[in-house]
């Protein structure tokens, strides 16, 4: 019997794109990506929340010691649908 324990399991993403529109171009192995699938959750489980309106407040504050593009953020990612 084959243990399973070792399995990582495997982001959504990578092999469909589900919550955002141009996926190809995004990198599924940075902060971007894993914001944008707790946005795309918290949306189906709590319509209403306010997790992406306190990220954008976030970035938009000067407390980042990355730039949006060193976390994987595209350029439009505010248009993606996702987080519309």
């Amino acid at each position: 019997m084959t243990s399973h324990a070792s399995r990582r399991p495997a982001h959504p993403g990578r092999s469909s794109s589900f919550y955002m529109a141009d996926s190809e171009k995004i990198d599924y192995n940075n902060l971007f990506a894993e914001l944008s699938f707790v946005a795309y959750i918290l949306n189906i489980i709590s319509p209403g929340n306010e997790f992406k309106t306190n990220i954008k407040r976030l970035l938009k504050s000067d407390c980042r010691l990355l730039s949006l593009k060193d976390m994987g953020f595209p350029n439009n990612w505010q248009s993606l649908p996702v987080w519309v």
